[in-house]
């Protein structure tokens, strides 16, 4: 890779290469992994969208009950107390970038159901099974339509794709305000600054 872009990753990989032990994804214990295994991610997705849900109601959630798993139970707890914890704070998710509005994260524990009859989480399989189904092109029809695509016009989060962040991206990049001859000084002093961080971490690998 020889553009300055190339050059950019080149020194990434190389530096992870040499410094494996300091990527931990913020977990350093062995016990600590599942709070980053895939289940928790898609739970902390649950828990945005149960915020967003009950701020555009105006509902207030009496319970909120999560089938029993015995790996993860306890971090969904933790992850459900730390949002609940910092429910007043206003979260910064980047430099121009909006704010996480998380007011409306219940602040009950999440109860654990077990195998008994529970209807939230009799609903939540059969919603889990249709669009597995759906994704499989065994779903008939007239379930598609009844159980699949009204949840496809309701959904509040954009889908997992590069499709989905070019959507989503290119019409905030649109308005945002190109740089000035007023501004444009301060721009290349940033990148200038950030590029000699870089160069330091790989010089230091050399």
């Amino acid at each position: 890779m020889r553009t300055a872009n190339g050059k950019r990753i080149t020194d990434t990989l190389n530096w992870a290469a040499h410094n494996p032990g300091e990527i931990h994804y913020n977990v350093k214990k062995r016990r600590d992994q599942a709070t980053i295994m895939p289940n928790m991610i898609g739970f902390q997705s649950v828990v945005f969208l149960i915020n967003e849900r009950l701020k555009r109601t105006g509902v207030k959630a009496t319970k909120v009950i999560v089938d029993r798993q015995s790996q993860f139970n306890q971090s969904q707890r933790d992850l459900m107390k730390f949002y609940s914890d910092v429910r007043e704070i206003d979260m910064e998710t980047g430099p121009g970038l909006p704010k996480w509005d998380l007011r409306n994260t219940p602040t009950m524990p999440i109860e654990i159901a077990g195998a008994g009859p529970n209807a939230g989480l009799e609903l939540v399989d059969i919603q889990l099974w249709s669009f597995k189904r759906m994704l499989e092109e065994r779903l008939p029809d007239n379930l598609l339509e009844k159980l699949v695509v009204p949840h496809l016009k309701q959904t509040l989060h954009d889908e997992i794709s590069f499709e989905a962040i070019e959507q989503r991206w290119t019409s905030w990049f649109q308005k945002v305000t190109p740089p000035n001859q007023q501004n444009l000084p301060t721009i290349r002093q940033a990148m200038a600054d950030d590029e000699e961080r870089r160069l330091a971490v790989v010089r230091a690998l050399i």
